[in-house]
């Protein structure tokens, strides 16, 4: 008799998964040589556009936003100096605009009150060749206060709009400071020089 060998269930097993595993590379071989030979195909310009539009999230409507807005919760912080500091920076506003106001008032009456006086400076040098005026009144600065000669004169002229009150002057003459010969009234001012007074307007004013 023959003897039949018997059979074996692994051995059978891992044939039939290799021979499945053949099939399968197979199949994967073709699938790849498949897809080289497709053609390539541009996506459309709008491709990306379409796709963007239709996941972008719609926006809600504003009574849903206000609605939703309305029942979350919230935090409430109360600051006790809040109140405090809104009240005295409007305490200071007021007083602010009020001090302007007053303010404005009181220059407009002041300056009604005080209005100014002619007063000509005058000085008898024929020889000179040019004559300014300095003061308290321009803060002793002598170009714009040149005193002139007419052709047919000796003295030298000068007319100044002052305010009421007491000025101390000198003339420069030819770039020496004299005081006005022509009044008795002068005063040193501390530095050896002699300055002519002139007091203008009330006893109040000066």
């Amino acid at each position: 008799m023959e003897k039949k060998e018997p059979k074996h269930p692994n051995r059978e097993t891992a044939l039939s998964y290799r021979a499945n595993a053949g099939e399968s590379e197979e199949m994967a071989e073709q699938l790849k040589t498949m897809i080289r030979e497709m053609p390539q195909i541009e996506p459309p310009a709008r491709l990306l556009t379409s796709v963007m539009e239709t996941v972008k999230t719609k926006k809600r409507p504003f009574w849903f936003r206000a609605y939703r807005w309305a029942r979350s919760p919230r935090t409430i912080t109360f600051t006790p100096l809040l109140p405090v500091t809104v009240m005295a920076l409007s305490a200071i506003l007021v007083f602010s605009v009020f001090f302007l106001h007053e303010s404005k008032n009181r220059n407009i009456t002041l300056a009604e009150s005080r209005k100014s006086i002619p007063v000509e400076f005058a000085l008898d040098m024929p020889d000179a060749r040019s004559v300014y005026v300095v003061g308290s009144f321009n803060h002793w600065v002598p170009q714009p206060c040149l005193l002139h000669k007419d052709n047919d004169s000796t003295r030298w002229l000068l007319t100044l709009q002052l305010q009421p009150g007491r000025y101390e002057y000198a003339f420069i003459v030819d770039g020496k400071r004299v005081p006005n010969p022509e009044t008795g009234f002068n005063q040193d001012d501390g530095f050896g020089n002699k300055n002519s007074v002139l007091a203008l307007g009330k006893e109040d004013d000066i």
